[in-house]
């Protein structure tokens, strides 16, 4: 998952990371398919990752993700005013 603003200018690093996990899973000779998420926050990219798996016979219901270092880009809210 890619989180940016600019969309059009992240498409290079997709098509970058699209091949280096292509080439993992074929080194690695594991099953799996890849998807990569363009998106304006973490919460976006996560749910296109999880609507998109799981669509159709072939595709598996099990997305992976990665962890998120959320201390340094979320800031804490007051739920109690």
């Amino acid at each position: 998952m890619i989180v940016t603003e600019d969309f059009g200018g992240s498409v290079p690093e997709a098509r970058r990371q699209q091949a280096a996990w292509t080439k993992y899973i074929d080194f690695s000779k594991i099953k799996a398919f890849v998807n990569i998420a363009i998106s304006p926050g973490v919460e976006w990219g996560a749910r296109n990752i999880v609507l998109s798996a799981g669509l159709g016979g072939m595709r598996p219901n099990i997305a992976v993700l990665g962890f998120y270092n959320f201390d340094v880009s979320l800031t804490p809210i007051s739920l109690i005013s």
